[in-house]
This record gives structure tokens, C-alpha cells and sequence, in this order.
């Protein structure tokens, strides 16, 4: 009854993935939690911001027009009313021709908007390396559980072989009980597996927008990670193609241009302006104080403007040196840590490889045990429980092998986002 109970066990498990799943390829799960948004979108909400603070620094040479009224009574000498003199209508314009400091500020602004580019390619290679280990972990935990699901089968009856060849006097209760440990390894190992599938298939619901159920993973739409050359200069390909680190080369640029605008602040700027008015003779008795009254009035000319101090304006300027030094020791700090980690994945992804050659030639070794137990079970040398051992031992080898191929996957698409070529690899041009 109890190897009832834990047959039935194991068997839900590896039910648990819904049979009504449809299959999911690599590359439409990539493009659909590309179109779901999440940091990406923040990204590119952005990129439309620094996009509009651009047009909004370039809009300062352009007129600005505005209509208004400034209709009221007065009594004596018609005193302005709020800066201009009352009247029915008007109309002024005003517009930059001339600003050394505005000149600089818009080349900062422009470079700010381009640059930002790189900020949505960084986070658009952040969601295909979010998508891809997520369907990389569902695709090895399902492969697992299906190994696993037939490991049990093999352990269960391994121990049922066990345990009539005890009541026959031909095994002891210790065997018996290192029968029942290895049933007990495995479920645990069927457990870990689905608790590690049923995450990565929340995660990549989340990231696609697909329901959990409605996800499947194809294996061989999963397209093969490259060979990773120990002798290549990584870290160097990564300093020239890594976004964050162009993005603070930008950054850098952008801060120059800040603070050149910051330092000319005092220089001489002209504005071209004009005012028409339509007067009113009837509320503000214009004739009374002047010879000819005019009920049009019109005035164009420039507005220069020379700055002799301005303490506020020198104290701006020192603020963005200090940004400008900054944010040079920042895209330094930048450029180190991409090249730093860059190695560091290299040199890992080597070792890495290693433990995967060792994993599959482990296994094969296992599978050809259960060849030699064969053998030896045909000349009777061996018996039906040493032959269940052997298999279990190369499911238990396989299941290894899975684990150290994930990791060597995971390290890999690491590596090719620091170097640039994950969207490359995850969406290859067609």
C-alpha cells in the first residue's frame, strides 16, 4: 500500500505540467515579452522624455506668440497694467537670437535623446535574458522531470526486487533500506524539479503575458549557445559594444555640454521681440495726455542683454563641473566593472564547460554500465536489482548532465549580453 501511495505520488508529479499546454517556440516567447513592456517600456517612456525636453530647449529660438487683453479704466496718465499699457488686445512675440549658453544647452539635450537609445538597448537585452532563462529553466526542469518520473519507476522497483529477494534470505534489511533511500533521493529530486518548473513557468507567464497553462516549451527551437574561445579578448569587444558602457560615454559628452552652457551663462544673449496693441481712447483718455492718439500700436527691435554679475549664475556653473567629474569617474567605475565581470564570466564559462564534458562522459560511462550488467545478468553473474541500480544510476547521471548544460547556458547568455550579441543570438536576422 505505502509503494502504492508513492507510485501515485510521483505520477501527479509529473502531471503537473498542464496537458492542455500549447507549445511556446524560443523565439515567440522572446518576441512577446519584448511587446509586453516592463522595463523596457520605462525605457522608451524615457527616450520620449528626453525626446520632448529637446524640442523644448530648440522651441527657445523659435517666436512665442501670445494674445491677451489688458482692458481696465484709468484715471489720469494710463499706467501700465501688468507690464504693458491697457488696452483691448495685444499681441507679442519674442524668440532667441543670439544665446551662447541655450546654444550649448541644446547640443546637450539633443546628445541626451540619442544617447538614451542606448538605455532602451540595454534593458531590451535585460527582458531577452530575463525571457531566455526563464524558458531555459522550464524546458531543463520538464526534461528532468520526465528523466526523473522514469527514475522513479526504476528505484520502486529496484526496491520491490529487494524486498522479495529479502523474504528469500538472499539480501539483508540494509539493502533494503538503501533501496527505500534511493526512492526517497528520487522523489525529492522530482519534487525540486517541479517546484523549479512551476517558477520559471510564473515567471516567463509574467514576462510573455501568457497564462501558465498555456505554456510549453519546444527544445528544439532553443537555438545553440556559441563556443566561448578562452583565448579571445572578451572584456575588450565588451568596452566597445557593452550599452551601459557607451551609455555613460554619452553621459560623459552630455555633461561637457551642460557645463559649457553652465560657464557661458554670463555671456551677452539678444532676443528679437514685438508688441502690438489695440488702445482704447474710451477707457483710458489717451488724447488728454498725448498730441496724436494712435489706437494701433506696434513696436519691434532687439533685446541685448550684457551680464555684468551674477553670483547664482557662477555658482550653476561650478555645480556642473563637479557633474562633469562626476560622471567622468562614473563611466570609469562603468567601464572597469563591464570589463572586470566580463572576464570573470569568461574564465567561469571555461570552467563551467569543463564540469559539462565531465557530466556527459560521467553519463555515458552509466549507460554503458547498463550494457556490462547485461552481460553479466545473461552469465548470471548479476541479478534483476543490479541491473535497476544501473539504471537508476545513469538517470541519476543524466539528470547531472541537465543540470551542469543549464548552467553553462545560463553563464553564456551572461557573457553575450556584456559583449552585445544576445539580441543577436535570440533573434537572428532572417
Amino acid at each position: 500500500m505505502k509503494r502504492f501511495c508513492l507510485l501515485a505520488v510521483i505520477v501527479l508529479a509529473a502531471l503537473a505540467a498542464p496537458c492542455s499546454a500549447e507549445p511556446v517556440p524560443f523565439q515567440k516567447a522572446i518576441q512577446l515579452a519584448l511587446g509586453r513592456g516592463g522595463v523596457l517600456a520605462i525605457a522608451q517612456a524615457d527616450q520620449q522624455k528626453a525626446r520632448d525636453t529637446y524640442q523644448q530647449a530648440r522651441a527657445a529660438y523659435l517666436p512665442t506668440i501670445v494674445f491677451g487683453s489688458g482692458l481696465g479704466y484709468s484715471l489720469g496718465i494710463p499706467p501700465p497694467l501688468a507690464g504693458a499699457a491697457p488696452s483691448i488686445f495685444n499681441v507679442s512675440t519674442q524668440q532667441m537670437l543670439l544665446n551662447f549658453s541655450q546654444h550649448y544647452l541644446v547640443r546637450a539635450e539633443r546628445n541626451e535623446w540619442r544617447s538614451s537609445r542606448l538605455d532602451v538597448s540595454d534593458k531590451r537585452s535585460s527582458v531577452i535574458l530575463d525571457a531566455a532563462t526563464a524558458y531555459l529553466e522550464l524546458d531543463n526542469a520538464l526534461e528532468k522531470i520526465k528523466v526523473l518520473t522514469e527514475a522513479a519507476q526504476t528505484a520502486n522497483h529496484a526496491e520491490f526486487i529487494t524486498s522479495q529477494r529479502l523474504k528469500e534470505g538472499l539480501d539483508s534489511q540494509l539493502d533494503l533500506k538503501k533501496a527505500q533511500l534511493n526512492v526517497a533521493r528520487v522523489q525529492m529530486r522530482i519534487t525540486e524539479a517541479q517546484a523549479t518548473a512551476d517558477v520559471a513557468r510564473q515567471r516567463l507567464a509574467r514576462l510573455t503575458g501568457l497564462a501558465p497553462e498555456e505554456i510549453e516549451t519546444v527544445s528544439k527551437s532553443i537555438p545553440s549557445t556559441p563556443a566561448i574561445r578562452q583565448d579571445e579578448n572578451l572584456a575588450a569587444q565588451a568596452v566597445q559594444n557593452n550599452p551601459q558602457v557607451r551609455l555613460a560615454r554619452e553621459r560623459v559628452v552630455t555633461a561637457e555640454l551642460r557645463a559649457s552652457a553652465a560657464s557661458r551663462g554670463l555671456y551677452p544673449s539678444v532676443d528679437l521681440v514685438s508688441q502690438y496693441q489695440r488702445l482704447s481712447n474710451y477707457l483710458n483718455n489717451y488724447q488728454d495726455f498725448y498730441k496724436k492718439f494712435e489706437p494701433n500700436s506696434f513696436v519691434i527691435g532687439l533685446n541685448v542683454r550684457f551680464p555684468i554679475s551674477d553670483f547664482a549664475q557662477h555658482a550653476r556653473a561650478n555645480a556642473a563641473t563637479a557633474d562633469l567629474l562626476r560622471t567622468r569617474k562614473e563611466a570609469e567605475l562603468v567601464r572597469n566593472q563591464v570589463e572586470e565581470n566580463t572576464l570573470r564570466r569568461q574564465r567561469n564559462i571555461g570552467r563551467l564547460a569543463a564540469a559539462n564534458d565531465v557530466a556527459r562522459l560521467e553519463y555515458e560511462v552509466a549507460e554503458a554500465s547498463i550494457e556490462a550488467v547485461a552481460a553479466k545478468l545473461a552469465a548470471g553473474e548479476a541479478n534483476a536489482r543490479d541491473q535497476e541500480n544501473a539504471r537508476l544510476d545513469s538517470s541519476d547521471r543524466y539528470s547531472n548532465y541537465l543540470d551542469s548544460q543549464l548552467a553553462l547556458s545560463r553563464a553564456s547568455l551572461e557573457l553575450m549580453r556584456q559583449t552585445g550579441e544576445l539580441d543577436t543570438w535570440a533573434l537572428p536576422a532572417k
